[in-house]
């Protein structure tokens, strides 16, 4: 994921990269900041995007780790 920082959006997501293809990401859909009930600290951040392609697709955000994760990558229209 390429993504672009402001102070007031720290993680604001604009290139999705799947097996080395970019898919440019058009709007952001749905916006939301998650934490674990049992560890407060254990905070992600979940996106819906609209690509480009028209796709919609869901991603999460794992701050601790710096890792993001594709929802659903099995149905992921690589040819859209």
């Amino acid at each position: 994921m390429e993504c672009t920082s402001t102070f007031k959006n720290p993680v604001t997501p604009k290139v999705l990269i799947v097996r080395g293809k970019r898919f440019p990401v058009n709007t952001i859909l749905q916006r939301a900041k998650m934490q674990a009930v049992r560890t407060p600290s254990a905070t992600h951040l979940y996106f819906q995007l609209q690509l480009k392609n028209r796709q919609i697709v869901d991603v999460l955000y794992d701050e601790s780790k710096k890792e993001w994760y594709l929802d659903d990558y099995e149905s992921f229209q690589f040819d859209a």
